[in-house]
C-alpha cells in the first residue's frame, strides 16, 4: 500500500471516530476504508471524433456527447447561458460592470453587456464559466463577439488564462469580430471573461470611453479558419 494511501485510510477514521470513515474527494468509503475512486470504462470505446465522452459514474457506463453538444448524432449546440445578455442572473459582474437588459439601441439581442468608464478603470469585467470539450472531443471553435469600444484601447476577450485584444471602435456602429479559441479554451472549466484590455491613461484624470458588448457566441470555425489548437494563442480568425 502506498504512503499516501494508508494517510487517506486514517484521516477518515480519524474524523470519523468509530463510525463508517469520512473521505475526502477523490475517495470513496468501502468496507470501513477509503479508497480511491476509479471510472468505470466504456464498452466499446467511446469515439472522440464523434463527440462523445464516456460517462463512467453511471451505474452502467456508457458514452454521451461532450460538452456542449447534444443530439443524436453529437452537433454543437453552445456552451455560454444567455449569449444575448438579457439575463444579468447568467453573468459574474466584477467592480461595477452591468449587464442591461431590454435595450433599443443594440444590433443583435435585447440587452448589452456595459463596462462604463469609471468600471474600465477599476478592471470591473463580466464573466462566465463554462464546461467546454476536450479539444480531441470537439472542433476548431471561434468566439464570435458583437461590440462597440470608444476612448479605451479596445475589448478584451478573455479564456481563461488566454486574452485577445479587440480593436476600438471610432463611432457607435456596432462591430462583429471572430476569434480563434486557443487551448487555454478547451477541456473543463473554461472562465469566458469581457474586459478592458488595460487602465486608459484618462483613468488618472477625466475617465473616458465606454464598452458595450451585444453578443457573445462560441460556434465552430470555418474550414481552414483557425490554426489547430496550441499552435497559437487566441488571435483574430483572419490574422
Amino acid at each position: 500500500m502506498h504512503l499516501y494511501s494508508v494517510r487517506a485510510v486514517f484521516a477518515g477514521v480519524l474524523i470519523a471516530g468509530c463510525s463508517s470513515p469520512v473521505c475526502r474527494p477523490g475517495l470513496a468509503e468501502q468496507a470501513g476504508r477509503c479508497v480511491e475512486v476509479i471510472a468505470k470504462p466504456c464498452v466499446p470505446a467511446c469515439s472522440p471524433s464523434a463527440h462523445q465522452v464516456c460517462d463512467g459514474d453511471a451505474e452502467s457506463p456508457s458514452c454521451i456527447c461532450a460538452p456542449g453538444y447534444s443530439g443524436v448524432p453529437c452537433t454543437w449546440a453552445g456552451v455560454l447561458e444567455d449569449p444575448g445578455f438579457q439575463d444579468v442572473d447568467a453573468w459574474t459582474l466584477s467592480a461595477g460592470a452591468t449587464v442591461l437588459e431590454g435595450q433599443l439601441d443594440v444590433e443583435v439581442d435585447q440587452g448589452f453587456a456595459s463596462i462604463s468608464r469609471t468600471v474600465a478603470c477599476d478592471a470591473g469585467a463580466v464573466s462566465q464559466t463554462v464546461q467546454m470539450p476536450t479539444y480531441e472531443a470537439g472542433e476548431p471553435f471561434v468566439a464570435q463577439v458583437t461590440y462597440r469600444a470608444q476612448g479605451l484601447y479596445g475589448l478584451a476577450l478573455g479564456f481563461n488564462r488566454a486574452w485577445t485584444t479587440l480593436d476600438p471602435t471610432d463611432d457607435e456602429n456596432w462591430r462583429t469580430e471572430r476569434v480563434c479559441l486557443g487551448e487555454a479554451a478547451y477541456g473543463g472549466d473554461v472562465r469566458v471573461q469581457l474586459a478592458a484590455p488595460e487602465e486608459h491613461p484618462s483613468c488618472f484624470d477625466d475617465p473616458q470611453g465606454d464598452i458595450e458588448v451585444d453578443r457573445l457566441d462560441i460556434v465552430l470555425a470555418e474550414l481552414g479558419e483557425c490554426p489547430k489548437a496550441g499552435e497559437a494563442l487566441n488571435g483574430t480568425a483572419d490574422d
